[in-house]
């Protein structure tokens, strides 16, 4: 059997005394005594508190306890009181205090705000501001009994309040979203539904910073309905706040899409810079984990933007190859074994050295914030490289596309080759690269040009050899030295772990290692496997091996044509729209 809720009225009480007076309270009227009970008989039996509770002085006890409970005796009505001590009438935190310790949780509250000092109209208030948020206590009503009229004797107009309570409460849910973002205060002011359910949809896109679903939801928001009557009640100001709400919902609205696939989302500078300013707001608001994770993002979409190349939002094919550049040129810049990638850094221009650091800028910052500064250093907000990166960050519009780095010459192949030509021509026969590294000694060089003279190689082709192929382990830093730029070059980087000395392998694995760890390009490793005995293979080299890849490399068909061009040394100038 459900249990009703426990529904009180509260009113304060002064020192004038009971008197029979008439209320007045949509052309009903009804005498009482006291404001409380006459106000109670105005209101809907099922709107009537079952309690009425007094805030009393001595003074106001004394002179109006007895008439009240004889009052509420007669309506059946139970009466408590709530003692306010000498002078607390005037002690605004006591007040307070007092009359919160003493209500009880989860209760209806009705307020009647008529009698007692008029600043206490104001404690009420904040009273019923306090309850609502913290103790969940449910505000039924706010009412207030005008004892001013013309005539002495005439009817008390009794008016409600709890429109202003509501209107408080709506300027608190729109400045909770200016602050956080959070739709979700507004949503617990709105009674329809399918609005409620859209605005807490909206919320969550943007408090999980994705900002082309955030763009969706209030954009379809927007045709659903122009924020009307059925968001925001009749309250004071209410076209006002339609208008706060709109605007707000507005500057959200992105472009739309169908069911779960976006390809119908395009990225234009108007894109890109609404996805600037979530950035911006989440900065302003101490979001770091959303602002530097999403700054991330919208940096591969700013590289994306001028590139003709598949959609902005396919990883594989679209966003991954720029964040393998812009790795590399991080790991270049850093240069964690300088010798090996000292030709790869000197190389680079001014504003690729630019782009290097502020990339590896942002990506320490999104991972301090987004791995919640599980380190063992600690996380302080007034770091120069915060306020150096936030300051980059502002000036945005000047940003500059650098030169071209980073791949652009193709499909690499790196090969060992022995004292046979037979591996050499299956790799490359399989691989079809662009540009051919050979590792070799100074008795398997000549093999080298029998196999592409066989095949027809006309691709770009670099020795390395082997002076010690061996034991010469202490060569491997100035092999890798001469190979450092093309590797950092490849579009990706096809590697064959079979063929030469077990030295050479190694070196080639060393290599793999330098072009994924700091060059960040696809790497990908394979094995070659002739089941012919050694003597056939010598006497008959040119028989296409079987090659067995460790990962799945793209087909040749997939990789496009290297388009280099190492002579411009302009920069491409992107204009974006001004910061708002």
């Amino acid at each position: 059997m459900a249990v009703s809720c426990r529904h009180i009225m509260l009113s304060s009480m002064g020192t004038s005394g009971p008197k029979a007076t008439k209320y007045l309270l949509n052309d009903q009227l009804r005498e009482s005594v006291f404001s409380a009970f006459g106000l109670w008989k105005l209101l809907p039996e099922d709107k009537r508190p079952t309690e009425v509770w007094f805030l009393l002085t001595p003074e106001a006890k004394d002179c109006s306890f007895r008439a009240i409970v004889n009052e509420a005796t007669s309506l059946g009505l139970r009466v408590e009181t709530i003692d306010l001590p000498g002078g607390a009438s005037d002690d605004t935190r006591h007040f307070l205090e007092i009359a919160a310790k003493r209500i009880p949780d989860d209760c209806q509250l009705t307020l009647n705000i008529t009698e007692g000092l008029r600043h206490h109209a104001f404690l009420f208030f904040a009273l019923a501001l306090y309850l609502s948020e913290f103790r969940k206590n449910e505000i039924q009503g706010v009412w207030y009994c005008r004892l001013e009229t013309a005539n002495r004797d005439d009817p008390k107009p009794v008016i409600d309040l709890k429109p202003i309570l509501d209107l408080t409460r709506w300027f608190q849910a729109l400045s909770v979203f200016r602050k956080t973002g959070s739709f979700n205060d507004i949503a617990g002011l709105i009674s329809d539904k399918c609005y409620r359910e859209s605005f807490q949809q909206l919320s969550t896109y943007f408090l999980n910073g994705m900002p082309i679903e955030a763009g969706n939801a209030a954009s379809q928001l927007l045709e659903q309905a122009k924020i009307n009557r059925q968001m925001v009640p009749e309250i004071p100001l209410a076209s006002e706040i339609r208008q706060r709400l709109l605007e707000d919902v507005q500057r959200l609205a992105g472009q739309r899409f169908e069911g779960q696939s976006k390809k119908s989302v395009d990225l234009t500078n108007d894109e890109l810079d609404r996805q600037g300013q979530f950035i911006d707001r989440y900065i302003e608001s101490g979001q770091y984990n959303l602002a530097f994770g999403l700054m991330r993002e919208w940096v591969v979409s700013f590289f994306k933007m001028h590139s003709q190349e598949t959609h902005w939002l396919d990883y594989e094919t679209g966003r991954k190859p720029i964040e393998q550049k812009l790795g590399g040129l991080d790991a270049v810049q850093k240069g964690k074994d300088r010798q090996v990638v000292q030709p790869v850094r000197e190389s680079l221009f001014e504003e690729q050295r630019l782009w290097a650091k502020r990339w590896g800028s942002i990506a320490e910052m999104r991972n301090t914030f987004q791995h919640h500064g599980m380190k063992m250093a600690s996380c302080p907000l007034n770091t120069k490289g915060l306020q150096k990166l936030l300051n980059d960050w502002e000036n945005r519009s000047s940003w500059k596309l650098p030169p071209a780095f980073g791949g652009g010459h193709g499909r690499l192949l790196v090969c060992p080759i022995g004292m046979t030509p037979g591996v050499l021509y299956s790799a490359i026969k399989h691989t079809q690269p662009h540009r051919l590294v050979v590792i070799c000694s100074d008795q398997s060089l000549p093999f080298i040009n029998e196999a592409v003279d066989q095949i027809g190689f006309q691709g770009e082709l670099q020795k390395l050899v082997f002076k010690d192929p061996f034991t010469g382990i202490d060569e491997f830093s100035t092999l890798t030295q001469q190979v450092s730029k093309w590797l950092f070059d490849a579009d990706e980087v096809h590697a064959n772990l079979t063929g030469g000395t077990t030295l050479m392998g190694a070196l080639v694995s060393s290599m793999l290692q330098l072009a994924t760890r700091e060059f960040q390009r696809p790497v990908y490793d394979f094995v070659l496997i002739d089941k012919r005995s050694p003597e056939v293979q010598r006497n008959n080299p040119w028989q296409l091996g079987d090659i067995h890849y460790f990962s799945k490399p793209p087909t040749t068909e997939q990789l496009s044509e290297p388009t280099v061009d190492t002579t411009d040394n302009d920069l491409k100038c992107v204009v974006l729209p001004t910061n708002q």
